[in-house]
This record gives C-alpha cells, sequence and structure tokens, in this order.
C-alpha cells in the first residue's frame, strides 16, 4: 500500500512540492511546502482522510470559500484550496515562529502584558471576521500563531466550513470538531445557533491559560471537561496569581460567562474591558492602550453634503471632536463634546457631486477649500472660505479645478484642472501647471516637495515646482486601482484606498499601505475608504455605512494594533467610494 505521505506528494506534483511534515491536530495534518508556481514557501494542511470522506469534496471547497475574503494583519490568509486524490486541502502563509501553545508549553504562563496584548491583538481579528458574518469556532493556543512578535489566527473558520459540509454526519460519525477546554457551553452542547460570542468565550479561555498556566476547565476525559463547561464556575484569576489587575481579571470573567447574553456584545468591547481599569467610568469608545486612555479629540472633519432638492442650495456641515489630540492618563480622563454646525453657501451654489473627494482643510485648520458650482452658470470652481468670514471667495484661475489639496505650510493649494496637475498660491497669483497627467483619484503634497498623486497605474511622484516628467513608484495590480493617497510621517509610506478596477460595490473599497521605498502595497484588513493618519499613531477613515473610524496603527512597523471605534456618524460617502472628509495637519 502506497504511503499517504508519498500518495499525497504525488496528488500535489503539479503545483506544491511537499517537503516534510510539520505537524498534527484534531481535523488536519499540516506539511511545509513549496509553491511551484509563486516560488515560496507555503503550509498545506490536509484533512484527516476519514474527515474527508464524511464531508465530500464539492461541499467542503464551497463552504471555505467564505473565508478567503479575510484580509488582516492577523489573521492568517487562505492562498488556495482544493482536492487531488481524495485528498480535501488547503493552502496557507508558512510563517517562522512558533505557536502559542508551542509558547506555553515552554513557559507556562506569560507575563500579564503580553497576554493582554495578545488577547487585544485576537480579538481585534475575531471583530473583523465576525463584522463580515464568519465566525472561527475553534480559537485555542494551537491556531494563535506567534511570528515577529505578532500573534496571527489560523484556520479561520475551517471549523465552520467542516461543520456546514459535513452537517449531522460528523457527530454521527464520531469525529469531535472544536477542542472541549476552549468550547463555549453553546458550542459543547451543539447548539446551531452560534454567533460571535462563542469566539469570544474561546479567547477568554485562552486568556486565562496564559495568566495562570491552564485552561479554566480541565479533566481526564473529554466528557468531564464538558460536563465542568456546562456546570462549573471558573476559579478566580487573582486567587491564582495577585499580580494581575483587577480589571483584567474582570474582562476575562465576563468573556467566560455561561450565557452568551452576559458576555461582551463583540470582541471589540472584550478588547477594550481590557484597557480600561476598573471603576473607570466609560467615556466615548476610542483606542486605547494598556494603562492609558486615548482621547480621541481634535478632528475637525469637514463633511460636505449634496441636497439634491432644488432650492434648498446646500450647506458644509461641520463637526469638531474636542480641542486636541493627546493621551490621557486614566484620572485625567473627561468626556469628548462633539459641537455640529452648518456653513452655509452663497444662495444657489452647490457642492460639486463629481466623484473622488473635493474638499480640503488647510494643516492649521484654519481654511477649507471645496470644489463647487456656481448657481448661474453651473460651472465647476474651487472656492476658499475662512473659518472666521461669512463669505466663500472663488480662487482665481481654478475654474473647472477638483480634488483639491494642501502644502504642508498651507501656503500652496494643489489640484486637478485643465488636463494637469496645477497648483496655485492661496496669498493670490495664477496657478502654474507642475505636469500633465490623466485626472487623479487624489494627491498629497509632501514636506520634501514632492506630490505623490493615485493615477492610472497606481502611485506616482512629481517635483511640486514642476519640469520633470512624473514617475511611477507603488504599480497597482491589473485588477486594482489606488486612490486618495495619506503620506505618512517620514515620506517612506503612504496610506492609500484600494478598490476593484471594474465598478463593484462599496464595500470593496479597503485601507493599505503602500511602501514609496519599495513600492509594495500591503492591505490593512480595513474596510473604508479615505485614510488620514494622526499622531501619535492612528489612522482615521470613512466607512460605506457612513461612520467615521479610528484605529491604532504601528507607524513603524505599518501594522494595525488593536480594533477598529466608531468616532463619528454621517460621514457622506459617494456611489465612487471616496468620502468627503477631511482632517487638518495639526488635528484642531
Amino acid at each position: 500500500m502506497i504511503d499517504l505521505l508519498e500518495r499525497l506528494k504525488t496528488a500535489l506534483a503539479e503545483r506544491y512540492l511537499i517537503e516534510r511534515e510539520l505537524g498534527q491536530g484534531g481535523m488536519a495534518t499540516v506539511y511545509l511546502a513549496h509553491d511551484l508556481k509563486h516560488g515560496r514557501q507555503v503550509a498545506v494542511k490536509v484533512l484527516r482522510p476519514e474527515l474527508a470522506a464524511v464531508i465530500g469534496a464539492e461541499r467542503f471547497l464551497q463552504e471555505i470559500r467564505v473565508t478567503a475574503h479575510l484580509q488582516h494583519p492577523h489573521i492568517l490568509a487562505l492562498f488556495d484550496s482544493g482536492e487531488a486524490d481524495r485528498f480535501l486541502f488547503y493552502v496557507m502563509p508558512y510563517l517562522e515562529g512558533e505557536s502559542l501553545r508551542d509558547r506555553l508549553a515552554r513557559e507556562k504562563q506569560l507575563p500579564v502584558d503580553e497576554a493582554v496584548e495578545i488577547t487585544r491583538a485576537v480579538a481585534g481579528a475575531l471583530d473583523y471576521a465576525h463584522c463580515h458574518k464568519v465566525i472561527h469556532r475553534d480559537i485555542k493556543p494551537e491556531n494563535i500563531l506567534l511570528h515577529d512578535g505578532q500573534p496571527v489566527v489560523a484556520d479561520f473558520g475551517i471549523a465552520l466550513a467542516v461543520r456546514a459540509a459535513g452537517g449531522t454526519r460528523i457527530t454521527e460519525s464520531g469525529l469531535s470538531l472544536g477542542t472541549p477546554q476552549y468550547m463555549s457551553p453553546e458550542q459543547a452542547t451543539a447548539d446551531r445557533e452560534l454567533d460571535g460570542r462563542t469566539d469570544i468565550y474561546s479567547l477568554g479561555c485562552v486568556l486565562y491559560e496564559m495568566l495562570v498556566g491552564e485552561p479554566p476547565h480541565t479533566g481526564p476525559t473529554v466528557q468531564s471537561v464538558i460536563a465542568k463547561v456546562l456546570t462549573d464556575e471558573p476559579r478566580r484569576l487573582r486567587l491564582a496569581r495577585g499580580a494581575i489587575p483587577s480589571h483584567v481579571e474582570a474582562a476575562a470573567h465576563k468573556a467566560l460567562a455561561k450565557l452568551p447574553a452576559d458576555r461582551f456584545n463583540s470582541a471589540q468591547q472584550f478588547a477594550q474591558a481590557l484597557t480600561r481599569p476598573a471603576g473607570e467610568p466609560a467615556g466615548p469608545a476610542g483606542p486605547s492602550m494598556p494603562g492609558w486612555v486615548v482621547q480621541l479629540s481634535g478632528v475637525a472633519t469637514w463633511v460636505a453634503h449634496h441636497r439634491s432638492t432644488v432650492g434648498l442650495g446646500a450647506a458644509l456641515g461641520l463637526a469638531v471632536l474636542g480641542a486636541a489630540w493627546g493621551w490621557l492618563r486614566p484620572a485625567d480622563h473627561r468626556s469628548t463634546q462633539v459641537a455640529r454646525f452648518e456653513l452655509a453657501l452663497p444662495a444657489g451654489d452647490r457642492i460639486a457631486p463629481w466623484p473622488g473627494t473635493n474638499i480640503a482643510l488647510s494643516p492649521d485648520g484654519t481654511y477649507l477649500v471645496y470644489a463647487g458650482e456656481e448657481g448661474t452658470s453651473g460651472l465647476r470652481q474651487l472656492f476658499l472660505r475662512a473659518l472666521d468670514q461669512f463669505e466663500p471667495r472663488a480662487i482665481p484661475g481654478t475654474r473647472g479645478g477638483a480634488r483639491p489639496f494642501f502644502s504642508p505650510d498651507g501656503q500652496w493649494l494643489g489640484f486637478y484642472g485643465d488636463g494637469s496637475l496645477r497648483k496655485v498660491a492661496i496669498a493670490g497669483g495664477p496657478p502654474i501647471t507642475i505636469a500633465a497627467v490623466p485626472e487623479p483619484s487624489g494627491a498629497a503634497w509632501g514636506p520634501d516637495d514632492q506630490i505623490v498623486f493615485a493615477g492610472r497605474f497606481g502611485l506616482s511622484r512629481v517635483a511640486a515646482s514642476g519640469g520633470v516628467a512624473p514617475e511611477v513608484i507603488v504599480a497597482a495590480d491589473s485588477g486594482q486601482t489606488l486612490g486618495r493617497p495619506e503620506l505618512l510621517p517620514g515620506g517612506r509610506a503612504a496610506l492609500v484606498t484600494i478598490r476593484p478596477r471594474l465598478i463593484g460595490t462599496l464595500s470593496d473599497a479597503q485601507i493599505g499601505v503602500a511602501s514609496l521605498e519599495t513600492g509594495r502595497l500591503t492591505p490593512l484588513g480595513l474596510a473604508g475608504t479615505n485614510p488620514h493618519y494622526r499622531p501619535p499613531g492612528f489612522i482615521v477613515y470613512g466607512t460605506v455605512e457612513q461612520s467615521l473610524l479610528a484605529v491604532p496603527f504601528d507607524l513603524k512597523r505599518l501594522r494595525v494594533t488593536g480594533p477598529p471605534v466608531a468616532m463619528l456618524e454621517g460621514v457622506t460617502v459617494k456611489t465612487g467610494g471616496a468620502a468627503e472628509l477631511a482632517l487638518s495637519g495639526s488635528g484642531n
């Protein structure tokens, strides 16, 4: 009889070169392999033969495709899946490092701060997946990989695919899905109406084990463990380890509640509870770090609303949150007030309804530029409005202009007009042509006096002084378009909006980061548009749901480090995917 490994090597020989076995789990065996087409190392997971026989290839492959669209920095992507010689397999990136199980086997317990950070990162991945209607169902240390100091969740949705594909035949065959020590009570009783709160329970079990060295419930048999999961309360964490902060203990035990209704409603709430000291009054939700509360304030957000009813004119809605971005110690925490008011446009004028973002706020937050339509002529024109003045003024030489953006010092305005990228001095004077380009989908002016703009082929760069042809520095994939770049401090990378080249839905838009040094484009796992970076480390962006979200961001590693939180509702998002959103450079 041919050895299973040799059979597998033969079955996948045209696509993958199987090198060696990496390990075995309850549902699959994982192999290190070489992807022959793309020239990279991958991990190939092969379902156990008895499981594959029960499930059937067609249904399994159909269900597993649901997870293929998940793109998040803390989720291990699904590269490929298939069936070959009765083997059901799926392919993921191969990451150097170890699993959380390996780490716990070696150290038994982790430092409290590190355990909390791992939990928060995994919670961010879960919250993202739950928002995309995907439940993991098998969160455990074996499925959390540690790579470059960051946790990455593997096998996302695999348990769901197996369950959905196999139905009742799975349990009838005697095979078990999930791991008893990390199963929620509803999963242990085979409740078919599971939601994201089952993953929250499992993550609570993982946090518990990282802190005290063992899961909340253990026993000599599967049946004894499940009995405890259903009936026993776990030992209080601080009785086992007094150094655990009380708010961490409270968050963990809330996640481990028997009834889903008694747990956190979302993984995002779980992450937030791990960062807020017990007894601290809950203010507006905001990204936070251990021991600190971030006051999400100081965003001057101009929201342009186009009123379609004839005769109503138009207005610019202004929402101002607080006075300054900053870190506040818990003792200094105070609520943020949101003020909203409208700046009326001259009678008959309206905001230009063209695609793209047609508003810009000066770096010091004192001037607003917008592309409007004059009531009498209907022609597009750029207007400048000072916050302390009642009337806007048309900027000479900008008739037909669009996509405005400010220079870092606020003295110049860049825009697109007459088939060219152009600039005009705020103080006055004729516009100056920088370079002839197709209409860009956004541009940003860097402190080195270089302008980065999104065009047909990706991101291009041109000197603001003009006189030289633009150069493409980040090429877009053939099926993608890039838009609305935001230069990050240091000038080595830019945030961008990534959308399919062919027309899709607004939900297809996502936030990415592009290296201007290497040309590499990396999705950040954030569904949205118009990203802006704000110190000390946040990305602020709009969503198709017309929300303004903020997410913590590591500027050095160019990674999202926590779940997004809502700051403001009612941001206008156009059908082309652009949000009418502008932030001042100072945050005032």
